[in-house]
């Protein structure tokens, strides 16, 4: 079993790993844009991968936008558990926009990533 300091320090230095590689991803999203852009396509492909750009579209709605009584009866409210692992005098980083849900072993509780 990992003590708590092993926790929190390999805990950190994995948020620093995953925030480098969304960087590197990232790059890696704005080449392939590159490139089909200057061919005027969608996709991209080699003997392996295929690699498809598509286009979303979100909508949403805040509950300002909308009349109390509509808020409260069409509104879902999905509660999960979040964790903000900061060093000791480091101010934390603006959550990100991106929610992701996941079960944890436990299906009684979520985890907010």
């Amino acid at each position: 079993m990992v003590d708590e300091n092993e926790l929190l320090s390999k805990w950190y230095d994995l948020k620093e790993t995953i925030s480098k590689l969304e960087t590197k991803l990232d790059e890696f999203k704005s080449h392939a844009n590159d490139i089909m852009e200057s061919r005027k396509t969608d996709t991209i492909s080699n003997e392996k991968f295929v690699l498809q750009k598509r286009e979303m579209t979100r909508r949403n709605i805040t509950k300002n936008d909308l009349p109390e009584h509509i808020w409260q009866q069409f509104s879902k409210e999905t509660v999960c558990s979040a964790f903000y692992l900061t060093k000791k005098g480091e101010k934390r980083k603006s959550p990100s926009t991106k929610r992701r849900f996941r079960s944890p072993k436990n299906n009684n509780e979520k985890f907010c990533r």
